[in-house]
């Protein structure tokens, strides 16, 4: 056998278990008229994930493909060390490759996705599991690299951003696996930048280690207070347990708040000293200009988003600190003076929704695209009142307003976005023929299918009523029937396949066919997402909103099917054309026989 794509201690094992294994791996070439639920074992699968290495290693490097390797390289370390560590080795390289490569992308999807999946970070992810002095190696290599691209570009403000971002993800992931590391990578992340999910790193630690968290918030304050209003008002969330920031930021982030944090006055304290401070700069000296109406962050200037972060705490002030309030009150006035007139509106109409919100977010919103004159905004006030309805009552209210919008395609768009909510409610309510009845007149095929997967889904799970179930499966299928082959059709047959394999494994089997033979006319398949993005563009502005949902990917489908017939699923991965997903798909099934005894 020869592997000339593979480091040669990984070619060597693939050569050592090859001969010893090849029963296993004739087994899996043709289906089998009988269910073998258990035809894997940890040597068999050994080879098929060493074979897929060999398959995704001549491929040009991508994500998907470093992906599929990192994975493998884990299944196998606690059996193989000097192979996974040679995987991994090969995969950073690859990685690295393709930051550099994507580092000057011109596409703004390509940006996106070196900011959001840079797979340097992935790899030192999985490394950190295993050999944390090994991952703060590629963790220097990876900010070296980052720190020379941003010195050759000039010192922009995204790449730091981006660094620190990056950073604070490593730090969340590696929080349940190595905390004394995950705290290390979330400390480094503060020399690039205060992010805003600083926060939700915070509360996780301390679910687990409240007093590292409240130290790790002292060493972030005391870095937030020398950065700019924006980091600094980021941090206020931690002290007084919010779930967002306090002030009017541009992009709202709303943070999980867990249940037993405990708050301290020392830490509010500390908070309140830094707030105070940077109000007290930009009031400035009695009778000095204000200069400080810059708009750093949001379409405020700093003196009114100071404003409203001390409206924002004031109950905590007068509560905790009833001494200070005083101080704060003066602040607040001296801000007032300082705000431009069309800030100073634009800050009472802020308080004013926020005291109206505080009775009900629906009705808020319903009353504030009532008072708003025709045009875009009212449009997209219209749907923040449909997108805040909870029930069938308050979404009727809605109707109506929508039925009566003279822009055709925004209205098709709205009464799409009111059947598919009034579907939810109606599955939610444990009424399927209802939910029936909403869904059909969903214009989108692929939003449809969603809501009859979910009523499928509901009506097992509550009556476990399989024909009724069956029924709804068979609505999707021929839903899919009439649609071209697309990423969205191949995910909605997925989804078929994933539920039908909980109940009648033979008919999951029938769709697999038929699913594998339209994911290999796509092409160029984007499979394994377990969402599906709902959008709506008006005139003046685009809304998204993502929706998960479980079998929404091909490792999900066949991880179904596998305990029924391990080696029928396996065919029919192999049978994928497209070497990534056929890679991905193998792996996803011989995962279980890799896993060490006892480990789920």
């Amino acid at each position: 056998m020869r592997c000339p794509l593979l480091p040669r201690s990984v070619c060597s094992i693939i050569v050592a278990i090859s001969l010893s294994q090849l029963c296993f791996i004739q087994a899996a070439q043709q289906p089998q008229g009988e269910v073998r639920k258990h035809a894997c074992d940890q040597e068999g699968a050994l080879f098929l994930a060493l074979q897929q290495v060999e398959e995704v290693s001549g491929l040009d490097p991508s994500i998907s493909s470093i992906s599929i390797r990192v994975r493998i390289a884990e299944l196998i370390w606690p059996s193989r060390e000097e192979n996974a560590r040679a995987i991994l080795t090969d995969a950073y390289d690859s990685a690295s490759r393709y930051f550099q490569d994507k580092a000057d992308a011109t596409s703004v999807e390509d940006r996106l996705q070196v900011l959001f999946e840079d797979p340097r970070f992935t790899v030192i992810r999985a490394v950190a599991r295993y050999d944390p002095k090994w991952a703060r190696k590629l963790t220097e290599a990876a900010l070296e690299e980052m720190e020379r691209m941003i010195e050759a570009k000039g010192s922009g403000r995204q790449p730091i951003r981006d660094a620190g971002e990056k950073l604070l993800h490593v730090a969340h992931s590696l929080l349940p696996i190595n905390q004394g590391l995950a705290l290390e990578m979330a400390r480094r992340s503060l020399q690039y930048s205060i992010d805003p999910q600083l926060i939700n790193f915070l509360y996780r630690l301390s679910e687990v280690d409240q007093e590292a968290a409240d130290q790790f918030y002292r060493e972030a304050l005391r870095v937030g207070a020398g950065k700019s209003l924006e980091a600094l008002l980021s941090l206020s969330p931690y002290p007084f347990a919010l779930d967002r920031s306090v002030g009017s930021p541009a992009n709202v982030y709303i943070h999980s708040v867990p249940k037993n944090l405990v708050t301290s006055a020392e830490l509010q304290g500390l908070f309140l000293d830094q707030l105070l401070a940077r109000a007290v700069k930009v009031i400035g000296p009695p009778g000095e200009a204000s200069g400080n109406e810059e708009k750093t962050f949001s379409h405020l200037g700093d003196p009114a988003q100071i404003y409203l972060a001390i409206t924002g705490v004031e109950p905590a002030v007068a509560r905790a600190f009833p001494s200070r309030l005083k101080s704060f009150q003066d602040a607040k006035q001296l801000l007032r003076n300082r705000m431009t007139g069309e800030d100073f509106k634009d800050v009472s109409a802020n308080l004013e929704r926020s005291r109206e919100a505080g009775g009900g977010s629906f009705e808020s919103a319903l009353k504030e695209f009532e008072r708003t004159p025709e045009g875009g905004e009212k449009d997209l006030n219209l749907l923040n009142a449909l997108d805040a309805a909870r029930d069938g009552q308050s979404l009727d209210q809605v109707l109506g307003h929508i039925r009566k919008m003279s822009d055709e395609s925004l209205r098709d768009q709205m009464l799409d976005r009111f059947y598919f909510k009034r579907a939810q409610v109606a599955i939610k309510d444990g009424l399927p023929d209802e939910a029936k009845q909403f869904a059909d007149k969903v214009r989108k095929a692929d939003y449809r299918a969603y809501l009859y997967y979910e009523t499928a889904a509901e009506t097992l799970k509550r009556i476990n009523d399989k024909a009724r179930a069956g029924e709804m499966l068979e609505g999707i299928l021929s839903i899919a029937e009439k649609a071209p082959d697309t990423n969205e059709k191949a995910r909605i047959l997925l989804s078929v396949v994933y539920l039908y394999s909980k109940f009648d494994h033979l008919r999951a089997f029938e769709v697999l066919n038929t699913t594998i033979k339209t994911i290999n006319r796509v092409g160029n398949p984007v499979i394994n997402r377990g969402y599906f993005t709902q959008t709506i563009r008006g005139r003046n502005f685009s809304t998204y909103r993502s929706t998960r949902m479980e079998g929404y990917s091909l490792e999900s489908a066949l991880g179904g099917l596998a305990p029924q017939d391990f080696e029928r699923a396996l065919f029919a991965a192999r049978t994928l054309e497209n070497k990534g997903l056929r890679a991905s798909a193998i792996i996803a099934l011989i995962s279980p026989c890799l896993k060490p005894s006892g480990e789920k």
